[in-house]
């Protein structure tokens, strides 16, 4: 285990700059900064890929993936007005990232998978 573990925003940090260089242009994003009087449930990252709406939740794994019953449902929400809507997370203990329940080696990988999803 690490002594410092990493944390959500540091993650977040990194996925989204390397997210805005994979995608350039064809990326418009807005990071969420929580506060009390916003709609629970929103994601961390919401954003227009090519032209499509995908909202983004960050996570650090430790154990499992733990999302609120709100963030469940905004999911859910997305994802029926057909929207994109995906946790991804990174385990401390692996170093493995995730999108839902894809696994891969590292950042990299997580985006490039990204990049062959949302391409134009």
């Amino acid at each position: 285990m690490r002594l410092f573990p990493k944390r959500e925003t540091a993650f977040t940090g990194e996925f989204v700059r390397d997210l805005k260089a994979a995608f350039g242009d064809s990326l418009w994003l807005f990071k969420v900064h929580g506060h009390e009087m916003q709609a629970k449930g929103v994601p961390d990252v919401v954003c227009c890929i090519n032209g499509l709406f995908v909202g983004i939740e960050f996570k650090i794994r430790r154990g499992s993936v733990n999302i609120t019953p709100y963030q469940k449902y905004t999911k859910e929400c997305i994802e029926k007005a057909n929207g994109f809507s995906f946790i991804v997370w990174f385990d401390e203990a692996t170093a493995v990232v995730g999108i839902d329940e894809l696994k891969f080696n590292d950042r990299k990988e997580a985006i490039k998978f990204l990049l062959a999803r949302f391409k134009p």
